[in-house]
């Protein structure tokens, strides 16, 4: 059966460069990848035996067959640059995948929920590289994270961008914004003498505190928030936040699935 290297090119040019954070290189770098077969994404086609050619992070060339790569291995050693030679004898190239709504830095398992009272955010944070190096190697070489629970994404998306460890391209939420007893309330589920009250430091807004929410995500330097369209309110009648909430607070507005909760739900019951 076809292996298929969802595209083997943002595999070969993540991993040399995000092992250890290097100087910046005058000469670009020069990747030659040659395979079995390529998808041609704008033909809607599955080609035959392809070669690519990579400089720095740009597809300079594609040519069909497998190309003699001498030539390039020449001229970059020439000029300094340093050089990458694959061949996916069986493996199939394509476009890098985008997935537009991620959480890297949490996984489901068994164990999921009761990990929140043993963890703390270090442990979910070094995690979080394990989950972004699969999701690169899985061919995903651009993410959105919709929500985290105190920033880690950001920090991991500083890592990767600095090349010290390999991920996709992270666009994040950071913490995600909602209301409270709504899908972003971290405490949602709990008794009542662990509830607290979470407010806007916390991501939960209720009414007018959007704006205030929205204010303590700009320092963190996110790229977008997650407003989460969830309610109502625990101990109050629904309150929904709305996307013109957000963007009226001047931030790129990314919304979550509206939900529809039971009323016993409203005062903090399971």
């Amino acid at each position: 059966m076809t292996t298929r290297v969802a595209f083997a090119i943002a595999a070969a040019l993540a991993l040399p460069t995000a092992m250890a954070a290097e100087p910046a290189q005058t000469p670009p770098d020069v990747t030659v990848l040659q395979c079995a077969h390529m998808v041609d994404t704008a033909a809607g086609k599955l080609l035959g035996e392809t070669t690519l050619v990579i400089e720095g992070k740009q597809v300079k060339e594609i040519k069909a067959g497998y190309v003699d790569y001498s030539s390039y291995a020449n001229a970059a050693k020439a000029s300094g640059a340093s050089f990458l030679y694959q061949k996916f004898i069986d493996g199939t190239c394509l476009p890098g995948l985008i997935d537009a709504h991620t959480h890297l830095t949490g996984e489901t398992s068994p164990t999921g929920y009761t990990d929140q009272f043993r963890w703390n955010v270090a442990d979910y944070a070094v995690r979080s590289t394990v989950y972004a190096r699969r999701t690169l190697m899985a061919g995903f070489t651009a993410v959105r994270n919709l929500g985290d629970a105190a920033n880690e994404s950001i920090a991991l998306r500083n890592a990767i961008n600095a090349g010290i460890v390999p991920g996709p391209r992270i666009f994040t939420a950071g913490k995600a914004i909602g209301t409270t007893g709504g899908h972003a309330d971290p405490t949602d589920g709990y008794r009542m003498d662990l509830q607290g009250d979470p407010g806007p430091k916390d991501g939960i807004l209720n009414s007018v505190e959007i704006a205030d929410g929205v204010r303590h995500a700009i320092p963190s330097r996110t790229d977008c928030t997650a407003c989460h369209e969830a309610g109502p309110s625990r101990l109050s009648p629904a309150t929904v936040q709305r996307p013109s909430d957000c963007r009226a607070a001047g931030r790129k507005f990314i919304g979550g699935l509206p939900m529809k909760l039971p009323t016993k739900r409203a005062a903090g019951l399971r």
